[in-house]
């Protein structure tokens, strides 16, 4: 549904045999209107979702926008809910009022408990939450333990799931795919089709291909990766980049049932023990993957770099390639410090050449750029799913390879979109006016020099004072979140991060759908445009859709880590720990560190601590419901 009302919301021309029921819907409540064939939603209504603030008062966030309004009459809509509402204006204040529920949450999880005494149904992740009257027997009901969750479905008056007790960490999952309405698998359809490529990509089937099969393409990826999608190979002696890509596209056509299940979902959703990928497995794992030592199809780029290594000219073009060897970041370090290796000896010798083009590559583009240390806090879980320890990932000189190479296929990919009237972008507006003062404030409060400059010169001013005081990750962070969220759009904007006119994303096509997407633009330029037109017929809805579940994905990701971390605290209540403030306004949010390092944790008692103190608390609660954990403050560590 969110699909087709994103179409609406940016105007399609034709409306298929299967919303016709629903457009109709929309045309009896009058918030349809018609330009030519054009069918769009009119300027003074919203598609939208229901959720509440902390005060308990109701506001629709806007499928199509980034926007939230305030909703100025009573409705008995739940969070959730998808609605379409009226843009109101009263004394000068705009609202909405809302005038259908389109699709009602009437499917969500709940936990059991007791309220005057019946069982009554409490909504997992409710800010407040408030008794639910379940149409269950009584009887039924108590033969479940307190705090059972439960799938229910009001509308069937059934119960669809138990998945057991909040304090049973083996539901974690489930619990975070159910609540966000994540799909656990792929149909039984899709998974044929997949599995009806084979094993094993067959030369001489594709001759219209160039072979690049002789030369030494590499991965490298973490050591747990199994969707290989992209391998380089950098030739010294002729300076020619080549970055290949995993062909998707080949194999999955649009609107096939795989590519409607792809789009679904978005993109690979990653837990610390497991993933929920993008394709069936047999595709992102077997005859798209890029396994070492296998013939496999590409989308490939060759960057040609004059001797200074500015980029003199490109092509690209669909191959086969053979990936000869999977590495980890790790051995390549290894080798780069001059430390034992197991890399072949011709694939070292181009990751050693492109090493050094990587760091001129790099000190360029922070000329226009940014660049933040960036690190992740990576978990790892026991056999019972619980957490056993963090690790902090690093990026290193490996990574570099990695990401200057993606980068500059990403940025020749954008320039081909020049000259159409649409695409598909990866954009990142400037940091606003109000965020730079409320930086900069924050910045002064923290004994920080402001130079008068231009906003890129402050900014390397700011982190050359943070690298002597030694806070650089703090700072970064703290600039980083002032920053608007990079998004896809349909039309050229610039990247702000990165200093880029124009950027896109062409690199991952096994785990997101917009270079799945892009794959089939690129083709069709190739080819001479003659389906470009029909391809970019929904791209304005398809950006605010694969907007919207990368956030989603963002959300369950981390949610997934609370939940752990909340886990780990509700058997340590009691325990003394040592956390960072990273939000000194009271109830005092902090991070842990040590073997709880990245949970979030709300500290009580304390009110004389400043950002970034270190401090000592007393873990004393958990909310089971919400993955929260609570402390109380014991003392001042490090200033």
């Amino acid at each position: 549904m969110i699909e087709f009302l994103l179409q609406i919301a940016f105007g399609c021309k034709g409306i298929a045999k299967k919303h016709h029921p629903l457009y109709l819907r929309l045309q009896k409540l009058g918030c349809i209107k018609t330009n030519g064939k054009i069918f769009q939603l009119h300027e003074n209504f919203v598609f939208g979702v229901i959720d509440f603030y902390r005060n308990n008062s109701m506001f629709v966030s806007d499928l199509a926008k980034r926007q939230e309004y305030f909703v100025s009459s009573y409705c008995s809509g739940h969070k959730g809910d998808i609605v379409v509402a009226k843009i109101v204006k009263k004394r000068g204040k705009i609202s909405v009022v809302i005038i259908d529920i389109l699709q009602s949450c009437n499917q969500f999880l709940c936990y059991l408990d007791l309220y005057k005494g019946k069982i009554v149904g409490y909504k997992m992740y409710e800010e407040k939450p408030r008794p639910i009257s379940l149409p269950i027997a009584q009887k039924a009901l108590r033969q479940l333990p307190r705090g059972c969750v439960i799938l229910m479905d009001m509308k069937g008056q059934k119960i669809l799931e138990i998945l057991g007790v909040l304090e049973d960490e083996t539901i974690d999952e489930k619990i975070i795919l159910l609540h966000n309405m994540h799909p656990m698998e792929f149909s039984e359809e899709s998974n044929n089709y997949a599995q009806s490529f084979g094993m094993e990509v067959d030369k001489s089937l594709y001759l219209d291909r160039i072979d690049l099969s002789h030369l030494p393409f590499y991965t490298i990826d973490p050591s747990s990766a199994k969707d290989h999608d992209d391998a380089i190979f950098f030739d010294n002696k002729k300076k020619i980049l080549y970055v290949a890509i995993a062909d998707v596209s080949e194999y999955v056509t649009q609107d096939s049932v795989i590519d409607i299940e792809a789009r679904q979902r978005g993109f690979s959703l990653y837990f610390p023990h497991k993933s929920y990928p993008m394709l069936p497995r047999n595709l992102s794992e077997n005859i798209c993957s890029l396994k070492e030592g296998a013939t496999r199809l590409a989308f490939t780029w060759m960057i040609f770099f004059d001797k200074n290594y500015e980029i003199k000219k490109s092509h690209l073009f669909e191959s086969i390639i053979c990936n000869h060897q999977n590495i980890t970041y790790e051995e390549v370090d290894n080798f780069l410090e001059g430390k034992n290796h197991a890399i072949k000896q011709d694939i070292a010798k181009s990751i050693k050449s492109f090493y050094g083009v990587a760091q001129k590559l790099y000190k360029k583009r922070i000329e226009k750029g940014y660049a933040f240390s960036s690190s992740e806090v990576a978990m790892k879980l026991n056999v019972n799913n619980s957490l056993e320890s963090v690790f902090v990932c690093e990026e290193t000189k490996s990574h570099q390879i990695v990401e200057e190479a993606m980068l500059l296929a990403n940025k020749e990919s954008a320039k081909m979109l020049e000259g159409y009237a649409k695409g598909i972008f990866r954009v990142h507006s400037p940091i606003k006016e109000e965020k730079k003062q409320i930086l900069f404030f924050d910045l002064k409060n923290l004994g920080f020099l402001i130079l008068k400059a231009d906003f890129h010169t402050q900014i390397k001013d700011i982190q050359r004072q943070a690298v002597q005081n030694g806070m650089i990750k703090e700072i970064d962070q703290m600039i980083i979140k002032m920053q608007n969220k990079a998004q896809y759009a349909s039309k050229k904007e610039e990247h702000f991060a990165l200093g880029f006119e124009a950027y896109t994303h062409f690199t991952s096509p096994i785990r997101r759908y917009s270079d799945l997407f892009l794959h089939r633009l690129l083709k069709e330029i190739l080819r001479g445009n003659k389906k470009i037109d029909f391809l970019l017929t929904h791209v304005d809805s398809l950006c605010a859709f694969l907007n919207e579940q990368e956030r989603k994905i963002a959300k369950m990701e981390i949610g997934f880590k609370d939940r752990k971390y909340m886990h780990w605290a509700l058997r340590n209540q009691g325990r003394e720990v040592e956390v960072m403030v990273i939000d000194a306004q009271y109830p005092v949010l902090a991070k842990g560190l040590g073997e709880i390092l990245g949970a979030r944790i709300v500290v009580e008692g304390c009110f004389e601590v400043e950002k970034f103190d270190k401090i000592l608390v007393e873990i004393t609660d958990v909310d089971l419901n919400n993955a929260r954990i609570f402390a109380v403050f014991k003392g001042i560590q490090q200033k």
